[in-house]
Formats: structure tokens, sequence, C-alpha cells
């Protein structure tokens, strides 16, 4: 059995996606998912993968100083993103690996490191989720509680949220919206986001699709829209999967690394206007 580690038990639809692609990437082998590293996990397992996500600038999450016990252990990173700096755990361990796939295109940098580097898509991409023939009447709204300023981060993050929020509520009362969380995780929760957002309409009438991981439910909430605008990676990644004209609102870079295929409007700034102007375009 491989241990994986990741960002996983913590409702992020993404990471839980990956939980299921794993068995179709690495078809001969089974695994115990964490999000932590330990002494003794790393003595239980001689297999450990690294991914999938964008978390190389992040040491290892551990409960003990265990990193010298990645000595000896096939090691795989499968699915990162190579968007971030590397943190100097990952350094140490990415020279160690016997393979490196990422999801971005960052290859040199990780050459340096280690010959075997490998560019492919996100390993999503490996789930039976798809388009289907199916009535596509709203726009899908997929929000990111981590755009929601703390009340102690400077100004100019609060007036970037505000000025977005009432932008946003403006057009709920536009157009026939529905918001979808992808992430429910105590202080992580996209549900919180969605609030906010609708609450700056006047009519308050966008409807809110809780967290699911389910994929037969997933896949029909991204056929039953015309466009998505999403604020999340795996917004865009499950918009590509399913046809569906995206429009990604970036507030980092790991968005930006999604590749082709829709609009990538920066959070900063971002307008009614533009936003509907996108939705016009992308639908053409």
């Amino acid at each position: 059995m491989a241990l994986v580690y990741g960002f996983y038990h913590k409702q992020n639809l993404g990471d839980e996606l990956f939980k299921k692609a794993f068995p179709k990437f690495f078809p001969l082998m089974d695994f115990c998912f964490e999000n932590y590293l330990s002494k003794d996990l790393l003595k239980q397992h001689s297999t450990v993968i690294i991914g999938g996500g964008s978390f190389l600038n992040q040491p290892f999450t551990k409960k003990d100083d265990c990193v010298d016990l990645f000595e000896g252990k096939t090691i795989y990173y499968a699915g990162v993103g190579g968007e971030t700096d590397i943190h100097p755990e990952h350094e140490k361990v990415l020279r160690m690996a016997k393979k490196i796939w990422i999801r971005t295109h960052h290859r040199e940098k990780f050459l340096k490191y280690n010959p075997n580097v490998e560019v492919i898509e996100d390993l999503v991409h490996l789930l039976d989720i798809k388009e289907k023939n199916h009535p596509r009447k709203n726009i899908l709204f997929i929000p990111n509680i981590y755009t929601i300023p703390h009340h102690k981060d400077p100004y100019w993050k609060h007036s970037i949220w505000h000025f977005f929020k009432n932008e946003i509520g403006q057009i709920i009362d536009q157009v026939e919206m529905k918001f979808f969380t992808m992430s429910c995780f105590k202080n992580s929760n996209d549900l919180c986001a969605a609030y906010e957002l609708c609450s700056a309409s006047v009519k308050r009438h966008a409807e809110i699709i809780g967290y699911t991981n389910q994929l037969e439910e997933i896949e029909n909430i991204f056929n039953s829209a015309k466009c998505v605008i999403t604020q999340r990676y795996h917004g865009i990644i499950l918009a590509k999967m399913t046809n569906t004209p995206f429009i990604a609102i970036c507030h980092d870079n790991k968005l930006k690394e999604a590749g082709a295929g829709g609009i990538y409007l920066d959070y900063a700034g971002c307008s009614k206007s533009r936003i509907l102007e996108s939705i016009e375009q992308i639908q053409k």
C-alpha cells in the first residue's frame, strides 16, 4: 500500500477527486491518503506519493521530525503544481523521487532537482465526467472563501473584496445564477463566500448548491450551466471536462495555469460590465 500525502480529508472537492483519480493513474496500487506525515507512517510504507495539488512552497505538515525517513523509499510526485516557489524540504525530496508528474508547464524548474519530470493534465481528467446532452439554463458561479479578507488584513484587500461583492450582487439581479461550493471544511467553507455575494444583490434569488463529491451530481451541475464563472482551479478543470464555457476570476497564479479554453480575468478590479461582456463573448 502506498502512502499518499496531500490536502486530504478536508472536504475540498479538488483533493477529494484526486482520491478517486489515483487508482486510475496507479492501477496496481492501494492507497492510504493522509494530510500529515510522521515517523510511524513513513516506517509503515515503502512507497510514498506526494500530490496532487499546489503546495510545494510549504513545508510538509508533520507530527515529528520525519523527513530523513524518505531515504530509501520509492517516491513519486504526482499531479503537483509548479507555479509556486519550492520549499527546501520539497527540494530535498524531489531529488530522491523516482518520477515527477507536474500539471503545469514548469518542467525546467524541476529538472534542476531531477531528470525524470513529465508534464501531464490535471489528474481529475482521468475521471468519468463528461459533456451530456442536457438543457443549459443558468450561470454557475464557484466562489472561493480565500478571497474574503480577515479583519486584520490590509485595507486594499477589503477594498477589492467589497467592490467585487457589489459587482457580483448586481449581476445576480440580472441573470439566472446558481452557486456551487467546492470547499466546506471548518474555516475554509465556500458557503460563506456564496452567502456574502448573494447578500449584495437586491433580489437575492440565486440558488446555492451545497458541497458534493459524487461524480454524477457534479457532472449534472456543470452540464446544467451555460457558463461557469469560477474562482476555484478545479472549477476550470470540470468546466473543460463537460465542455462548458468558463470565465476564471484569478486571485492567484494557480488559476492562470489551468490552460487555454476560457476567459481569464484578474480578481482585482473585476467589474460587472467586464464579466457580462465576457459571458456574452464566451457563449458565441
